[in-house]
């Protein structure tokens, strides 16, 4: 056998028979590819598939046959029948897309393994009718049993080939399957011309020939790299269009599809990994949790597509911040995160933080509109603040908590303690809801005097929770989380619907004051609401005075200013409230048709002893006069303050002097007093008290 083999080989050009080799790898490992592609895809897909897998593989099979057959006895060679060549291609790539279709749709064993039979028979049948093809100075006379182990052998490599391909065990069995169809072919080869014995014919070898093997295989190879190439750049191109639709799948999956910055995900695995990195321990990384505050303002009154573009442009301005050591994304809604590390210097943590700031303060043109929102940003810092991702990024929301607690559109860094008080406002919240419905809140007035005569003028509605576990709640508390749970809406009508109610009742010439948040003020309804509880009481609209702050303006000026149009225009007055601590805009002044000033109690509290709150309440009041607007001022406790405010002009005072804050019954008996006398100067040292000055609920207090 041996011997036999040895002389097989001989007999062989040893380059051309390498050459055949090659060409039968390279298309068989292209077949495997193609014929994998066709069994992950379906319908019109998996046909194109199909046949570009008969295609590659038959003209594998055709090619190695015919380089192989012009490597053996080229000596004995006359030529080729171009209709028997020519129809062993045509056999070899219809029986071959054959099997590879029953293999490519084929989901239980049976029908893979009868895909792969199908393929080794067409082998064989391409084989033998390329023999007959071929023209020879030689009779050939076949062994039937080598024959016969010549077909088994190209079957049995075909079905492994199929098998390793459709059953895989390791990632290099697509490999296996490969090579086991090219020994499919080779062996089927060797193995037919092993089995036939060659008698030369000496008449015809002496006759010589005129047929040229060289130009013969140029032509075999030349039909090969067409279909290579035409298989290959298909199999290439689709290869590319898939990498490109994984990359952007991938790119999906990790970042936010409305501003393109990274997503939850991948932003939890870049700070994992962050502090994975952080090798020296003088650095730092730090999380920030950023809210935006007043967006649901502007979904409310501009519809989602302008929040969409304020967000989309925020995310702009944030990936201009980013860098190596920076990472910002988008946790969902109008939440964001950012991871800053390693840093070897906290002063950079913060100085990012500020940036942040002073990009989301920067107003954003929409429609006409210029629309404006703040942000809470909530600091947690490696190792200080937490050991691991999800410590910190629980600790930064904490922190961002408190922010917004603290007054909004500032920065906190987390302290020990948060939890607990987090905790505890989650358990206020929920008691909250209930408030409204077990009538557990009351409304106080606090009285309003005139500077000069000390009558009193009016009262601002006050409002106080008498929680049944822990008492009176101060508005300081709760009415953050009313602002952030959305139920300051709803606590605002029911305040505004009762204090117009009781007020009815007072001296025509007494005035009611009631506080607006910036949600009540962007509330479609809320001039109905106003128009409703005037209507309803019977309060003339002249003695009621909505007090807005300016922060209230500033998220939309636009929808503001009609706002306040439509109420004056019906005869309600507005009052600009706590006016120093927040923008303090002259332009707001200047745009808005306030009726009165409230100078914050922040201010009168150092008077007249503190220079620069002296100076700042004096250009406040010069400011009034020149625009003839009343001013009034909060927090009036000491004779020392109303000298003060006399003596510059102060129209209206309000404040612990006159008296604190009280229910209504009171109230209506000190109102009472002052119908029988004419004066409220008698009882305004009655109403005077030592106690803490209530801290106002603003929206509602």
């Amino acid at each position: 056998m041996i011997e036999r083999f040895t002389t097989l080989i001989g007999h062989h050009d040893i380059p051309t028979l390498l050459l055949a080799i090659l060409i039968c790898t390279a298309g068989s490992i292209l077949f495997v590819q193609l014929l994998g592609r066709a069994r992950r895809t379906d319908g019109l897909q998996r046909v194109i598939w199909t046949f570009y897998s008969g295609l590659v593989g038959g003209g594998t099979v055709w090619t190695t046959h015919f380089i192989a057959m012009l490597a053996w006895r080229r000596d004995l060679l006359l030529g080729f029948d171009p209709i028997l060549t020519g129809s062993s291609l045509v056999v070899a790539v219809l029986v071959t897309a054959l099997g590879a279709h029953i293999v490519a749709i084929g989901a239980e064993r049976r029908w893979v393994e009868f895909g792969g039979l199908i393929i080794g028979l067409g082998i064989a049948s391409m084989h033998f009718l390329g023999m007959a093809g071929i023209n020879l100075c030689a009779d050939l006379t076949a062994n039937p049993g080598g024959i016969v182990l010549a077909i088994l052998l190209a079957a049995g490599f075909s079905v492994l080939a199929v098998h390793r391909l459709a059953r895989p065990i390791t990632r290099f069995c697509r490999f296996g399957g490969a090579l086991s169809f090219a020994l499919a072919i080779l062996l089927l080869h060797l193995t037919g011309i092993g089995a036939l014995d060659v008698e030369i014919d000496q008449a015809l070898l002496a006759m010589g020939k005129s047929f040229s093997p060289y130009l013969m295989v140029e032509a075999i190879i030349a039909v090969m790299v067409l279909i290579l190439m035409t298989a290959g750049g298909a199999y290439l191109n689709d290869s590319r269009h898939k990498e490109e639709t994984n990359r952007r799948y991938r790119h999906m999956a990790m970042h936010d599809s409305l501003t393109g910055l990274p997503n939850r995900p991948q932003i939890q695995e870049h700070l994992v990994a962050t502090l994975e990195d952080v090798e020296h321990e003088d650095s730092w990384v730090a999380v920030l949790s950023l809210d935006l505050d007043r967006f649901k303002e502007i979904n409310d009154v501009h519809g989602h597509a302008a929040g969409d573009e304020v967000l989309r442009t925020l995310a702009d301005r944030f990936a201009t911040l980013q860098d190596d050591h920076v990472m910002i994304g988008r946790f969902g809604g109008d939440e964001f995160l950012a991871v800053i590390g390693p840093v070897w210097r906290k002063g950079r943590i913060h100085t990012l933080a500020e940036r942040l700031l002073a990009e989301v303060r920067k107003p954003m043109p929409w429609q006409g509109h210029e629309l404006s929102v703040g942000i809470s940003i909530g600091m947690a810092r490696f190792p200080e603040d937490g050991s691991n991702a999800e410590q910190l990024l629980d600790r930064a929301d904490l922190a961002m908590y408190r922010a917004k607690e603290n007054g909004k559109n500032r920065i906190e860094r987390y302290e020990a303690g948060m939890e607990e008080s987090n905790r505890s406002r989650a358990a206020l919240a929920m008691d909250l809801r209930n408030a409204i419905g077990n009538d557990e809140f009351e409304i106080y007035y606090q009285l309003q005097n005139d500077t000069v005569t000390g009558k009193a003028l009016g009262a601002e509605a006050l409002l106080r929770w008498h929680h049944p576990e822990r008492g009176m709640v101060p508005p300081s508390e709760f009415i953050p989380i009313s602002e952030d749970t959305g139920l300051i809406t709803q606590i605002g009508e029911m305040v505004l619907r009762r204090a117009c109610h009781d007020a009815a009742a007072w001296p025509n010439r007494m005035r009611l004051a009631v506080n607006v948040a910036p949600k009540q003020l962007l509330d479609d309804k809320f001039i109905r609401i106003v128009q409703e509880a005037l209507l309803e009481s019977g309060l003339s609209p002249d003695r009621l005075e909505l007090e807005i702050t300016e922060s209230s303006i500033i998220a939309d000026q636009q929808h503001a200013l009609h706002v306040i149009r439509q109420l004056k225009a019906f005869g309600v007055r507005i009052a600009m409230d706590d006016y120093g601590t927040g923008y303090s805009s002259l332009s707001t002044l200047h745009n808005f048709p306030f009726d009165k000033i409230k100078i914050d109690r922040s201010f009168i509290a150092d008077l007249p002893g503190n220079d620069h709150s002296a100076a700042i309440v004096r250009a406040t009041l010069i400011l009034g006069k020149a625009l003839k607007i009343p001013i009034l001022a909060e927090g009036v406790e000491t004779e020392e303050h109303i000298a003060f405010l006399k003596n510059e002009g102060c129209q209206e005072l309000q404040g612990f002097f006159f008296g604190k804050p009280m229910r209504l019954n009171r109230l209506n008996e000190h109102f009472g007093e002052l119908t029988q006398d004419g004066s409220a100067q008698e009882n305004d040292c009655e109403l005077r008290s030592a106690e803490m000055k209530p801290v106002p609920a603003r929206g509602v207090a």
